[in-house]
């Protein structure tokens, strides 16, 4: 049932993701900064700051957003806004002034990075809120965006799994 209080027109998105990847929490957390290296569902680009510190400002652009008929602009900005190096990488997600992908978009990417024996488990949350003119497909947002971004963690997993081997 719908909220009465609520605009329609605004979707709500909670991502919670984990994967446990067999690598130290120092190689896991060289290559997590790393982005451009392992997310394959965007094409991530330096905008400002220095990688991997406070105030870093770069932009993702979706790689399938054209094909999945979003209007442009395809690319939405990232700024981190925390680093715990080793612990903790969070940083705000919000579109290009007017919209991005035909939406109104701000939301927190909060990763951790916890020590499991010889492992690390990196756990993934994303709180955001996507506010639209034109009916979106549910599943191109909030499901999309976690099937997206667990096959950009299965990636970072088999990338630093693979240097292990070398």
């Amino acid at each position: 049932m719908n909220n009465p209080l609520e605009d329609i027109s605004i979707e709500n998105v909670l991502l919670d993701l984990e994967i446990l990847i067999g690598a130290s929490v120092s190689r896991v957390w060289t290559q997590w900064i790393d982005m451009a290296s392992w997310v394959t569902s965007h094409t991530i680009e330096h905008v400002s700051g220095e990688i991997g510190s406070l105030g870093l400002i770069s932009r993702a652009s979706f790689r399938h957003a054209a094909e999945m008929g979003y209007p442009a602009p395809h690319y939405h900005y990232n700024q981190v806004l925390k680093v715990i190096p080793e612990r903790q990488y969070t940083f705000k997600t919000y579109s290009e002034a007017g919209g991005s992908y035909g939406l109104r978009m701000l939301g927190f990417d909060d990763a951790r990075f916890i020590v499991v024996d010889d492992k690390t488990k990196v756990t993934f949350r994303f709180y955001g809120e996507y506010k639209t003119e034109i009916p979106r497909d549910p599943l191109k947002t909030s499901s999309g965006d976690g099937n997206h971004m667990m096959r950009n963690l299965e990636n970072l997993k088999r990338i630093v799994e693979g240097r292990l081997r070398t």
